[in-house]
């Protein structure tokens, strides 16, 4: 695995980052998400976007999260291809579960291509396991796995303060 960026911070999205958000996603899913949805789910009480900016303040990765405890979901998460093997997912996904364990959540749950082998993998090594199948959710042959990491309370992943650089 590649190194982490030394010096990229997590840091939260707000309404502004949702047409950069929408166009930094273009090449990581078939079907990206509009700035309008982006923007919906900036303005959810229950929902947080996050991620990391590149040199010049362009969005390299992202994650959508919702806290409704007992449950936390992880709706979106992407890294673009020039930032991916640095560890950026792998650092959101601890922030995920770190935010949801602070909202009241038990888990986090997630859905993801069963034919995205890379992402179920990143999926694996930070403590997420299969619960459940939806056949053909994707299309056909696109399975969705149903994931969830089970959350411990008081053993945080990540920093919380946005300016702690990934490591």
């Amino acid at each position: 695995m590649g190194s982490t960026d030394a010096g990229a911070a997590i840091v939260s999205f707000g309404p502004n980052d949702a047409v950069g958000l929408a166009e930094a996603e273009v090449g990581c899913f078939d079907r990206p998400w509009s700035a309008e949805a982006y923007a919906t789910e900036i303005a959810r009480p229950f929902g947080q976007v996050f991620g990391v900016r590149g040199p010049g303040g362009s969005i390299v990765a992202a994650c959508c999260l919702w806290t409704l405890p007992p449950s936390g979901e992880l709706l979106r998460i992407f890294t673009v291809p020039s930032a991916r093997r640095r560890g950026l997912a792998a650092a959101l996904l601890g922030r995920a579960a770190d935010l949801a364990r602070r909202a009241g959540c038990r888990e986090v749950q997630l859905e993801v291509d069963a034919r995205n082998a890379p992402a179920r993998r990143l999926y694996a090594r930070s403590g997420f396991s299969e619960i459940g199948r939806r056949g053909d959710y994707y299309g056909p042959g696109g399975d969705a796995l149903i994931l969830s990491r089970r959350l411990v309370p008081g053993t945080p992943d990540a920093p919380l303060d946005g300016t702690r650089p990934l490591s």
